[in-house]
């Protein structure tokens, strides 16, 4: 199946972006503190949440503060980050046409991790968002890739109909030259039958005129 030029642009755009996670300081529902930030392209919003609720699955629980436009976590535990038993994981976003930034803040039970303060704990915290921004893309592309499978299947179907329909030509002309065959034998047997039916009327005729003389010559004798 050849792809289209935005197909290939899409799919050489996905392949070569990498993960580039920066620190900034954001406001969020606490104040403002450090964030470990990502931007997905062509994702939106859903896919960023689905993909943060299903990460998380395996670190905590994840809760929504509606108000604030929040996730946050509880009964966190992700050990590579903080030993700490008050950990939570505050994640919020922006959505933009074709991208969706999310930022993230660790909150360890004493303050918020920052690279002055917190400095391997905010390498790994970096890895942790890495490897999440990787599931989104993961996510971006199994959804293209579902997409660009649905419509290979729907061309098979298409070829699959255009062989069905091949085949069906094919055995009409099968049958087509059947016909024309048996036809030609028929025409052969009708001229035949034709010259034998000449024949008999050419007798009859003579059958019929040996009659009339005879009906002719009553009386006269």
């Amino acid at each position: 199946m050849k792809l289209s030029i935005l197909s290939f642009i899409f799919i050489s755009f996905v392949i070569s972006t990498q993960a580039q996670v920066t620190e900034d300081i954001v406001r969020m529902s606490q104040g403002e503190h450090t964030a470990f930030i990502v931007t997905h392209e062509n994702a939106d919003r859903k896919k960023v949440e689905k993909t943060w609720k299903t990460y998380m699955k395996e670190y905590g629980k994840v809760k929504h503060d509606k108000k604030s436009k929040e996730y946050y976590s509880v009964e966190t535990d992700i050990p590579f980050i903080s030993k700490s038993e008050n950990l939570q994981v505050f994640m919020k976003y922006e959505e933009r046409r074709d991208q969706t930034t999310s930022y993230f803040f660790f909150y360890d039970g004493s303050g918020f991790i920052n690279p002055d303060d917190y400095p391997d704990e905010s390498l790994q915290a970096e890895k942790f968002v890495e490897e999440y921004y990787y599931e989104v893309e993961k996510y971006v592309i199994n959804e293209y890739l579902e997409k660009e499978e649905k419509s290979l299947k729907n061309l098979e179907k298409d070829l699959t109909k255009l062989e069905d329909k091949h085949r069906d030509y094919e055995n009409d002309i099968e049958k087509y030259e059947k016909k024309i065959l048996e036809a030609e034998e028929n025409i052969e047997k009708n001229l035949k039958d034709q010259d034998d039916k000449r024949y008999d009327i050419e007798k009859q005729k003579q059958q019929v005129e040996q009659v009339i003389d005879k009906l002719n010559a009553v009386g006269k004798n």
